[in-house]
């Protein structure tokens, strides 16, 4: 079930279809045929219980379910508990949980081979069951040669010292649960408490490919050891390499790219100035340098508005305000890049929107369509004159390629109407503030009253329903439509 796709999320957001959409009740998500997949391949650890509406436990075990996951909260803040209606997904159930339900799964990240639970269905019982998994992941070690064995043999190890009756170790067991690329490994040896200096409790993240290790000693609480280890797993200046994609586009971290020309003067010393302001920024936000020719440079350049032309660049992607991009406008130096970035935690800094250059005469129009762009696209959709149909496409877009000959005759048939314009935009090299788009293509009718607030279209790419939309939500003559119905 692991899917490479996921590496590719910061394209696919853009480019493909909606994201799946998780709902939560009473602390438990729901899950369907379409995101269960989703689910599944995200969280660290899921429990997910499968069950008949109709049968005569379901009430007792969602009962116990329900308060096993609002302790679990609590103890476990990386698990996720989910439910899964097992009559409406037969097909899911049968294969994962098993032919009688109700039954309860874990499943591991990217494994669609689940621990099946065969306990009774109580709260206490789940909760114990889950906490004898988690520690059974958590490698105990005794000496300084078993820990050198794991530093070698993973990518990332977190060592925990201390008493495993302590507080602290409850809160490294809960983080475990949070990160399935950390081998997580702990000792009360006084050997090696005295070999790493500690006193009480410690914390050591080790990196294996530079030999890099860094100390948490506390005060040990979930929020700060997570943080801590989400943040010392990299480098304080990541290539932007799988490792680094999969962090920033697959968990939607919010970073800072310099896009360089893979080869030149000129790219070497903003990568000098970039990279020595690392650790500085280090847990704030996420750093990473790519060129315009690596694998997954090419790939965010053009959604970054980077080319060859205005390269190098730093540039900001903010997941946490809808993908805003925003773009250093000064020399990249390291001071410049200081106060770009100070000015961006305090909300100071102005939004950056790609634009297409305006068409000419010649190329204002496709048949009956209107090309805008970024710089045109109020200038066009305001006028309150006007209906604006506007279709949002890219032209990888496979549903948009089949769909544009049935755009473009519509455009056709209706372009009798002079206060109605049928236009489009390639949202793949234009944006347009405060519309953020989940996937192409995406219609939205801005009517002559109601410029403020565009209506999306969510019906068939068909023209009959397409019609209907404009039926219903303009002052277009009604009989002089009824041609098109």
């Amino acid at each position: 079930m692991k899917s490479l796709c996921l590496i590719f999320l910061f394209v696919t957001s853009v480019l493909s279809s909606i994201a799946p959409i998780f709902s939560n009740e009473e602390n438990v998500i729901v899950l369907n045929s379409s995101n269960f997949g989703t689910a599944i391949d995200t969280f660290t650890l899921s429990i997910i219980l499968f069950y008949e509406p109709q049968s005569e436990a379901f009430l007792n075990v969602t009962t116990e379910f329900n308060n096993a996951a609002k302790k679990g909260l609590e103890l476990f803040p990386g698990v996720k508990f989910c439910k899964m209606d097992g009559e409406i997904y037969r097909s899911h159930s049968d294969y994962y949980g098993s032919k009688k339900l109700p039954s309860i799964n874990l499943f591991y990240q990217g494994f669609d081979e689940p621990v099946n639970y065969t306990g009774s269905y109580t709260s206490e019982k789940l909760i114990a069951w889950i906490q004898n998994i988690i520690d059974d992941r958590v490698l105990e070690v005794t000496s300084m040669d078993e820990i050198q064995k794991e530093v070698i043999a993973n990518e990332h190890t977190g060592l925990f010292i201390g008493s495993s009756s302590s507080k602290a170790f409850s809160i490294f067991l809960a983080v475990s649960t949070v990160f399935n690329d950390v081998a997580f490994i702990w000792s009360s040896d006084e050997t090696i408490k005295q070999n790493f200096k500690v006193e009480k409790e410690a914390f050591v993240l080790f990196r294996q490919h530079n030999k890099e290790r860094n100390k948490f000693v506390g005060p040990f609480n979930f929020e700060a050891l997570k943080n801590f280890t989400r943040n010392y797993k990299y480098q304080s200046v990541m290539a932007l390499d799988k490792a680094a994609a999969v962090r920033i586009f697959d968990k939607k971290e919010t970073a800072v790219f310099l896009l360089r020309a893979n080869v030149g003067e000129a790219g070497d010393k903003a990568q000098k100035e970039f990279v020595s302001i690392g650790n500085e920024f280090r847990g704030r936000i996420a750093l990473a340098v790519a060129g315009l020719n690596d694998t997954y440079g090419s790939r965010i350049a053009p959604y970054l508005g980077v080319t060859e032309e205005n390269a190098p660049a730093v540039m900001i992607l903010d997941y946490d305000n809808k993908q805003a991009k925003y773009r250093l406008d000064k020399e990249i130096t390291a001071k410049n890049i200081r106060i770009f970035l100070m000015n961006f935690f305090s909300g100071n800094l102005n939004i950056f929107l790609r634009s297409a250059p305006i068409p000419g005469p010649e190329e204002a129009f496709d048949g009956n369509i209107k090309i805008v762009v970024g710089k045109t696209y109020y200038e066009v959709t305001s006028d309150p004159t006007k209906h604006v149909l506007i279709e949002f496409y890219s032209p990888i877009c496979k549903i948009c390629q089949s769909f544009a000959p049935v755009y473009s005759d519509l455009a056709q048939k209706l372009s009798i109407f002079k206060d109605l314009i049928i236009a489009k935009i390639d949202g793949s090299v234009n944006d347009v503030e405060n519309l953020h788009l989940e996937g192409f293509p995406a219609i939205f009718l801005y009517p002559k009253k109601v410029k403020n607030q565009p209506l999306e279209y969510l019906g068939d790419k068909s023209q009959k329903d397409i019609y209907g939309f404009l039926k219903n939500h303009t002052d277009i003559s009604l009989k002089r439509l009824e041609n098109y119905e």
